[in-house]
């Protein structure tokens, strides 16, 4: 019994290591505090461990991975209601249909959101990373810029927009290749 118990280790260990770049992603489109998505990684890995009997060998391991990791998003969530959402749930949604038709696509290594990113205007990447990486609040940043919320509102929703879009085009581009 020892030897499937190994067998098993082994196979999960490979087919985390070779999507793990993959699942972290994903995580992080909708969790940009680095802090709280390696938690989340974390959390995920040790799920798909613990579910690792469920998964049917020869089946797509980054579908199954990032459907349990959508979970733990869900629940991190949950548990940050009180504080401002990142995104509202029209613009989740549309970022998690790009994150699900990378994730169909064998391709491990893009990070077209990495990408998309450093395309932005140096004005709109630091509008982003106040924001989302040093979770600043919209109120506060709004003041700190001499702006109303609303119109920051406005340009944090245009700037997602841009990101998804181009996570779209690099994604149909690659597709052509």
């Amino acid at each position: 019994m020892a030897g499937h118990t190994d067998n098993k280790h082994d196979l999960y260990i490979r087919l985390l290591m070779s999507n793990q770049s993959r699942i972290y992603t994903y995580i992080h489109m909708f969790v940009p505090n680095d802090q709280d998505a390696d938690d989340l990684m974390q959390e995920t890995a040790s799920t798909l461990w613990e579910k690792f009997d469920s998964f049917q060998p020869g089946t797509d391991f980054a579908s199954w991975a990032v459907t349990i990791a959508r979970y733990k998003i869900l629940n991190y969530r949950r548990r940050k209601k009180n504080t401002a959402m990142l995104f509202s749930s029209q613009t989740v949604e549309a970022i998690e249909a790009c994150a699900v038709e990378q994730m169909q696509q064998d391709m491990p290594g893009k990070d077209y959101l990495r990408q998309c990113l450093e395309e932005l205007s140096e004005q709109d990447r630091s509008l982003i990373q106040m924001r989302y990486w040093h979770s600043v609040a919209v109120k506060t940043l709004a003041h700190r810029l001499g702006r109303s919320p609303n119109g920051l509102y406005g340009s944090l929703s245009r700037i997602l927009l841009l990101l998804i879009n181009c996570i779209r085009q690099k994604s149909t581009a690659e597709e052509r290749l």
